[in-house]
């Protein structure tokens, strides 16, 4: 479904005792997404909801994760995600929502690269409390959504974050999300967690004839909100779970169009 439909229709199936696995993003901004969360929680009959941020699932995600909780608990001192995709403007042709802003809500950094966006938090466990962004179009297409944005955020303990993404390079190339601690510096790029002596600590599992630009997590988030709902457990990335990363898009677009840290 087109993004501004992915909160309506899930209100209306959930308001029906039905399970909802939604694709990201929640919607096309923090308020509705807010509001959605407010709409379930009034519900309270049992539907489960979750949002797919499948790249939460990779091996080289946990396994990071993992070592910044119980290993490496020195202060972290950076956090850095790099997107560098392409879209051609057939994209936008085929489905013209997807240039909107009123039926997509941003361009790269609520559809292409929001999954990096959201592992920026996810995997220092940390609050954004500021950003300063630049959210513009470097091509020439008739799109009204932008196809690259660079943000410098701080977070609540600290740690400087930088973001970078693009749907203008020449394809799909590997996905960059670094952590630097005090003590080392751990870099995920093509699919494998690397130290920084660049040996590699963990390596994303990899699907047959699928897009390995995607990540490899469909499937794991899938089989783990099948297990959630056979179990009656919350061990899923809910919309609540999602709120932190459709703000940090709000916020972004935000800083852009007033040019100013928010």
């Amino acid at each position: 479904l087109p993004h501004y439909l992915h909160d309506t229709v899930t209100l209306e199936v959930a308001k029906r005792g039905i399970h909802v696995l939604c694709e990201k993003p929640v919607t096309v901004n923090y308020q509705r997404s807010q509001a959605l969360v407010d709409d379930l929680k009034a519900l309270n009959n049992g539907a489960k909801v979750a949002i797919c941020f499948q790249n939460r699932l990779n091996a080289s995600v946990i396994e990071l994760k993992r070592i910044l909780q119980e290993e490496d608990t020195t202060d972290i001192v950076a956090v850095k995600g790099l997107v560098a995709w392409y879209r051609g403007e057939e994209y936008y042709e085929e489905k013209p929502w997807r240039g909107t802003i009123e039926e997509a809500g941003s361009g790269t950094i609520i559809n292409q690269s929001i999954h990096t966006l959201d592992l920026l938090h996810y995997v220092i466990d940390d609050q954004w409390v500021d950003v300063r962004a630049s959210v513009h179009n470097i091509l020439d297409y008739d799109i009204e959504v932008e196809d690259s944005a660079n943000a410098d955020f701080t977070f609540e303990k600290g740690a400087h974050g930088l973001f970078y993404a693009t749907n203008a390079y020449y394809g799909n190339d590997s996905v960059e999300l670094q952590v630097v601690t005090k003590q080392s510096r751990y870099t995920i790029k093509d699919n494998k967690l690397f130290n920084d002596e660049w040996q590699c600590l963990a390596e994303d599992a990899k699907l047959p004839d699928s897009k390995i630009y995607y990540g490899p997590g469909h499937q794991d988030c899938m089989e783990q909100f099948y297990k959630a709902i056979n179990e009656d457990t919350n061990d899923y990335c809910s919309v609540a779970d999602a709120l932190p990363t459709m703000e940090m898009i709000d916020a972004m677009k935000r800083s852009s169009k007033e040019n100013k840290r928010i």
